[in-house]
């Protein structure tokens, strides 16, 4: 997530209600909710090809380990939406 300080100035000041980090972290650790799978050799790039082809889509990336370096937020949707992610602009 984004740390209070890096937010926009005119948004202020982040305040989360307590137990707002436990519902984030059960929520991305529900297996209802979250897929994991494993990949064999892998780039940035590959990962996005992935994402952007699977099916069903995704609705969400959540790169929690900072996979996809080298691109800006913007780059990577534009990149998905170039390569293949359906139904959406």
């Amino acid at each position: 997530g984004t740390p209070n300080d890096l937010l926009p100035l005119e948004m202020g000041t982040c305040k989360l209600e307590p137990g707002d980090d436990g519902k984030i972290l059960d929520t991305l650790s529900s297996r209802d909710i979250v897929s994991t799978r494993r990949v064999g050799e892998w780039s940035p790039t590959s990962l996005l090809d992935q994402i952007a082809k699977a099916d069903p889509p995704y609705h969400a990336l959540i790169d929690s380990g900072a996979l996809i370096t080298g691109m800006s937020n913007q780059e990577v949707a534009a990149y998905l939406l170039r390569n293949g992610l359906k139904g959406l602009s």
